[in-house]
């Protein structure tokens, strides 16, 4: 009689932990990997132009998109943190505020509620519902361009003062006040 039970049952075994509590307690690998050290002076480079979709104008409503990048970019750059974050990242993280924005100006020009095309009842304006999805979209882009800039500050300083305070690492970059003279 042959046995039908297929090997190992799936999920036995101790639970493995996660990557931020390994390297919190320094068991993260069997060696530990240099800082990186950058020669040279990067101070002067340049932002990359943005693309072509934060420039087109949207029928109806103006684009901001590429207002929002370029300040989101000194923004970064006059806190030393401006190559830590690729400029992707940053023009979609603009084109949704940019589309939050937008969507908002709808709600304020044509109310909060709409008529039912085919009851002809009030509803709920659907400006409003594009308007939260777009924020919650530029948030959650938000929040990993946060965690990006602390990853790699993390890395690229090789300090572990970090570790326990990974949620407050935006803040200690908001609080620090921006390079004058570059």
């Amino acid at each position: 009689m042959a046995n039908n039970y297929g090997g190992k049952r799936q999920g036995a075994g101790r639970k493995k932990k996660d990557a931020s509590t390994r390297v919190l307690y320094g068991t993260a690998g069997k060696e530990e990997l240099p800082a990186l050290t950058v020669h040279g002076d990067l101070s002067g480079t340049e932002m990359p132009p943005p693309n072509e979709y934060l420039t087109k104008q949207t029928r109806g409503a103006e684009n901001r998109g590429k207002e929002i990048y370029e300040n989101l970019w000194l923004w970064l750059k006059e806190r030393d943190c401006h190559l830590l974050i690729n400029s992707e990242t940053l023009q979609h993280y603009a084109l949704s505020l940019a589309r939050c924005e937008q969507a908002e100006n709808a709600v304020h020009d044509f109310g909060f509620l709409a008529k039912h095309p085919t009851t002809g009842q009030p509803i709920e304006s659907p400006y409003v519902k594009i308007a939260q999805k777009y924020q919650k979209q530029a948030q959650g882009q938000w929040a990993a361009i946060e965690v990006n800039i602390g990853e790699r500050l993390r890395y690229y300083t090789g300090s572990t003062e970090y570790m326990s305070e990974r949620d407050r690492m935006m803040e200690r970059i908001l609080a620090t006040p921006p390079k004058r003279g570059k």
